[in-house]
């Protein structure tokens, strides 16, 4: 009896999230939310961010990244990782990198996508 009850009420909740999918209210609602969490937006004034992050590459690894935002086409961005250092310029249709490595790693590359994580993302569904 009791397996019957919580199967009968996981299932009343399962359709109730799967009209909850469909919903344009609730659409609407999402894509508000994604917008107020870009960093990046049109409009978005600016802003000095500075994140102390750790990455696991060997050994896990101290870092820094500040980033001053004037608009999308005008930031500037520092980053630091033990040796590592790249400092990023945009300044309208052009983009300078200067860095003392001939690459970028993988793990600043990640970091840089988890802030952009709502800039390009097109399609999202609740």
């Amino acid at each position: 009896m009791k397996k019957l009850i919580l199967t009968t009420l996981f299932l009343l909740c399962s359709f109730h999230l799967l009209l909850a999918r469909t919903s344009p209210a609730s659409q609407q609602l999402f894509m508000t939310a994604k917008q107020q969490s870009s960093l990046f937006q049109h409009d978005a004034s600016t802003f000095e961010l500075d994140i102390d992050f750790l990455v696991q590459l060997r050994v896990p690894t101290q870092g820094r990244l500040t980033l001053k935002w004037e608009a999308d086409d005008r930031w500037w961005r520092r980053i630091l990782m033990g040796d590592f250092e790249q400092i990023d310029v945009r300044n309208g249709d052009k983009r300078y990198t200067s860095r003392n490595a001939p690459f970028t790693p993988v793990r600043i590359d990640e970091l840089i996508s988890l802030l952009q994580f709502a800039k390009h993302s097109e399609g999202l569904e609740v």
